[in-house]
């Protein structure tokens, strides 16, 4: 039976004293920890329709990334020191273009900087060299380095660097850095040619990363010049693979960095084995088990010979986040109709629960549920997400979401055959996927709670009346719905408000939130262009300056409790823009009291991700190490976390976006030269303009040229743009 199933699957139910528990106390239980006394925390029940179910799956393919420039580290190693007291390190350099390469060199270091060309003479680097600057957060915070460029007409091959320091100084710098993990690399090159043909296409395997389950990279190379990535970007179709192993001496691995920072290869197959999925396909894949948790460097190397004879070399850089097995979804879950409110409670139970951190875990969620009609055939319903804490009572382990009954009134559905497909529970924190369900779960919809506990004969009677309650419950719903998509079926039920009596709210202001790693807010450089404004600073409220997105969005919350807010509108720049809308979609605020005006707007805001961010989270890690960038803003933790999303709110959302000018006698342009060889053209510096929106609409803007990121770099920062900074504070909602 039902409850045999049920039972045997999730052996935890038994005997767990919950029988005497009435419904709505052990839901009080599950609601608890989304209250705290200081903020008062309530998450929104997220559900939408499904054409929209698509656009919550998260998809390997859709966190690719291009480039054509390569990283190289250098290590030095002190074994091999000379008699002078001197260490070597030597690379070569492959130039697979005629019209000149740029290299940088980025180390805490003193050393000396040697180059021979394809034939043997000694490079004049003198003439060539310049200072760099990267650019390692979204204000106050850059990577000084070296930079050598030859804009001329140079002949490709393989160029011989060689770098020297001082024995006695490495060990010195090594032993002043602040890094929590040991570094595997004293320094940084990136080195880059003028108008490649060549770009290297690379995409995780797969966005569940547990330790012991098989992870890993694909890579492709192809033509951009052909084929523009923005192409694959938009239709998930892949360009055409430029070159197979078998023709062009082709080798591809993969340099994996552990989070203890353990080092090791892995090659890159197009074998239909070890992983790869097509053999001959073009697509080479690496594929590893991980056995420590936290977080991986992967870099992706590819050399070869091009069609004209001439050897190359392509790099990329990705970040992984892998997190410990925590539980699974057990083999059913369980539906309780409140009739009172006309919603069904789904109570997501999981099993093999490992470890009490997981309780502590921001977990979100996410569940398309489906059901028949009066014809008997399986029509889909809606989804539900939200986010929720792990409860526990007794032996037992749940999620608990929400579903309005006018969902099941829209599709029609007149039966208590209720599934859920497409199951996975994702941590809201580094946005890892720790379990995904196979298949379909049953949602058995029960009279109570407390019978599926219950032997089967209890169980199945409660099941029967729980399914006929659900029948009336929905035909009764039916019978006063005309087809609107209400606030409640989207959101859920806003909550009571809890007042201070003592100091009333403060309303209408508008929030101003800075981005990543800030030591200050950027829009105070202006201040005067804003009215009715409070601006949040990391730096001033004591809070960290480089957090994940969830965390970064709990700091702002709670500034807004110690400024009594009432109800505010926010906008947000660069990494703030995406705080903002990730407080809009999963979390009750007095932004949800604005009815008049734009709720939230930005400037600036990777979207969906960032091409370099693993890059840069290197340099951090060499330079800065406070600053290293959370996973939200590489291009795999942007996927996942833009999944998420309620496209309700994405159409509410108001996106500003800059790049820079073109200038020079060739036209190009660039905000900051080393950034703009990771990133993908146009750009401002950080945010690439095909990944400053989200893929499925909202309010953007053109992007408005001539403006950058940040100060210092070649064009004003955005946030100096005093017209944009009216308009948006004349739209911004105060009432």
């Amino acid at each position: 039976g039902i409850g045999r199933s049920l039972v045997t699957h999730s052996p935890e139910l038994l005997h767990s004293g919950m029988t005497n528990l009435p419904m709505f106390a052990l839901l009080a239980v599950a609601m608890a920890g989304a209250a705290q006394s200081q903020m008062q925390i309530s998450y929104k029940k997220l559900s939408g329709e499904p054409a929209e179910f698509n656009q919550h799956r998260i998809v390997p393919d859709n966190a690719g990334v291009s480039t054509t420039h390569t990283e190289l580290k250098v290590q030095m190693d002190t074994t091999k020191a000379t008699e002078a007291g001197e260490v070597h390190w030597s690379h070569d350099l492959v130039i697979d273009s005629t019209n000149g390469f740029t290299f940088s060199l980025f180390t805490q270091l003193q050393t000396t900087v040697t180059l021979f060309d394809p034939s043997g003479a000694r490079v004049d680097l003198e003439i060539a060299e310049s200072n760099s600057t990267v650019p390692l957060a979204d204000s106050g915070v850059d990577g000084h380095g070296r930079e050598w460029d030859f804009d001329r007409p140079m002949p490709a091959g393989h160029y011989k660097l060689q770098i020297t320091a001082s024995h006695t100084h490495i060990l010195d710098v090594r032993a002043r850095r602040q890094n929590a993990v040991p570094l595997t690399f004293d320094g940084l090159i990136l080195l880059w040619s003028d108008d490649p043909e060549i770009s290297l296409l690379t995409h995780p395997l797969t966005m569940t990363t547990m330790v012991d389950e098989t992870m890993g990279l694909v890579a492709r190379l192809y033509d951009a010049t052909k084929y523009p990535f923005e192409e694959y970007l938009r239709t998930g179709t892949k360009p055409p693979a430029l070159f197979f192993s078998s023709d062009y001496n082709l080798t591809a691995w993969m340099v994996v960095t552990s989070p203890s920072g353990q080092v090791f290869e892995v090659p890159m197959v197009d074998t239909g084995r070890d992983g790869d999925a097509v053999a001959g396909d073009g697509d080479f894949t690496g594929a590893f088990v991980p056995k420590e948790h936290e977080r991986y460097e992967i870099q992706v190397n590819v050399n070869g010979t091009s069609s004209n004879g001439t050897d190359f070399t392509r790099s990329e850089e990705h970040e992984a986040q892998v997190d410990a097995k925590t539980f699974d979804v057990a083999s059913a879950m369980v539906g309780i109709v409140d009739n009172s409110t006309d919603r069904l409670t789904i109570v997501l139970l999981v099993k093999n629960v490992d470890t009490e951190q997981a309780l502590d875990l921001v977990l979100k969620p996410y569940i398309e549920v489906w059901g028949k009609d009066a014809s008997g055939a399986e029509v889909p319903v809606a989804y539900a997400q939200n986010l929720a804490k792990l409860e526990k009572f007794f032996t037992l382990s749940f999620l608990t979401l929400e579903m309005d009954l006018k969902w099941f009134a829209r599709a029609k559905v007149v039966g208590p055959e209720l599934m859920a497909r497409n199951v996975y529970i994702q941590n809201a924190q580094d946005q890892v996927v720790l379990v995904a369900a196979n298949g379909e779960v049953p949602i058995h919809v029960l009279n109570d709670f407390r019978d599926a506990a219950s032997p089967d004969h209890a169980y199945t009677a409660s099941h029967s009346r729980g399914s006929r309650q659900f029948e009336v419950a929905v035909a009764r719903v039916a019978s006063n719905y005309h087809g609107e998509i209400t606030e409640a079926m989207r959101v859920g039920l806003r909550p009571p408000r809890m007042h201070n009596t003592s100091t009333p709210r403060v309303n209408g202001k508008v929030v101003l939130v800075h981005g990543f790693c800030a030591n200050r807010n950027p829009f105070e450089v202006q201040a005067s262009d804003w009215s009715d404004a409070v601006f949040y600073s990391a730096v001033r409220e004591g809070d960290p300056i480089s957090q994940n997105t969830n965390e970064f969005a709990l700091d702002v919350l709670k500034f807004t409790a110690k400024e009594n807010l009432g109800s505010f509108s926010m906008v947000g720049q660069s990494q703030g823009g995406l705080v903002v809308l990730h407080l809009l979609n999963y979390y009750w605020t007095g932004m949800d009291d604005i009815t008049e005006g734009r709720r939230i707007q930005s400037v600036a805001s990777p979207y969906l991700g960032n091409s370099a961010a693993a890059g840069l989270g290197m340099l951090s890690q060499l330079l800065y190490p406070q600053c290293i960038p959370p996973i939200e803003l590489s291009r795999e933790g942007a996927t996942s976390w833009m999944a998420g999303i309620s496209q309700y709110y994405i159409d509410q959302t108001n996106i500003y976006r800059t790049i820079y000018a073109k200038s020079g006698w060739f036209g190009g342009g660039w905000c900051d030269r080393v950034v703009n060889t990771m990133l993908a053209k146009p750009n401002d510096g950080a945010v690439e303009l095909i990944y400053s929106a989200p893929p499925t609409g909202g309010n953007v803007t053109d992007p408005k040229t001539g403006y950058c990121h940040k100060e210092d770099m070649k064009w004003p920062p955005s946030f100096w743009d005093s017209a944009r900074n009216h308009e948006m504070n004349a739209m911004a909602g105060r009432r």
